[in-house]
């Protein structure tokens, strides 16, 4: 006998937010797909936030780890320097025949530093950048890293 309904293909019927409804089985496909693409799109918005926070922090922390370098290394600028004008310094107090070996570090974190004598100044240079602290006397001669020899000598001050 023949039929004279149609054919439908079988639906199921679902409660979508609480009310009855029906779907090919081709839109179950379609959803399962839209559900898989949002997934992938979360899974790349989350990659790309936890990129952003990462990049952020560790930008933070490499300009702390800077902060905290550039202030130890002028620390260490300072200590030499201040260790160069008091020797100079006692040199002159103590007067004629005043002599002594003082040993500076060869660097200061790695970076080589140079000692340089002006009327009244002792500057310590590394990295571009300056240290400089007073004293009570000219000095003829340099200061270097290493061993330095200072004296008093009928009231000028001779390094090395």
């Amino acid at each position: 006998m023949l039929s004279i309904l149609p054919k439908y293909p079988k639906h199921k019927t679902t409660l979508v937010l609480g009310f009855p409804t029906t779907r090919a089985p081709k839109d179950r496909e379609l959803i399962t797909k839209n559900r898989k693409s949002q997934t992938s799109i979360e899974l790349l918005a989350f990659f790309s936030v936890a990129v952003l926070i990462f990049s952020i922090t560790y930008t933070i922390i490499f300009e702390k780890t800077q902060e905290a370098y550039d202030s130890k290394s002028g620390s260490e600028a300072a200590r030499i320097g201040g260790t160069i004008a008091s020797e100079i310094d006692t040199a002159v107090s103590e007067g004629d025949g005043y002599s002594k070996n003082i040993t500076l570090p060869g660097d200061i974190f790695g970076a080589k530093y140079n000692v340089s004598m002006e009327p009244g100044y002792v500057f310590v240079r590394w990295r571009e950048k300056n240290a400089v602290l007073p004293t009570i006397a000219n000095v003829t001669g340099n200061f270097t890293s290493g061993n330095n020899y200072i004296k008093n000598k009928g009231g000028v001050i001779f390094a090395n």
